[in-house]
């Protein structure tokens, strides 16, 4: 019987010590500020290969330029 309330102590303890914050929250916002800097350079210069390679490109994802109102990678690309 004393075995269980131990095995719920040891629990609770590694529940808690895996929840820490292991993440580096000044180096995640510089890479999503680099992200961002070279998508508006990409834009600016209408680069359509760089820009393309910062945007996830999947099927459920649609990029719309005010530009040239396409809807979709291929639309974009074949263009």
């Amino acid at each position: 019987m004393r075995t269980i309330p131990i095995y719920v102590i040891l629990y609770v303890i590694v529940c808690l010590s895996s929840c820490e914050q292991k993440v580096d929250i000044a180096a995640e916002e510089a890479a999503i500020k680099a992200v961002n800097e070279k998508q508006m350079k990409a834009f600016v210069a209408r680069d359509y290969a760089v820009e393309a390679e910062v945007w996830v490109q999947e099927p459920y994802i649609v990029h719309y330029h005010a530009a040239a109102p396409d809807i979709g990678w291929q639309t974009i690309s074949s263009n």
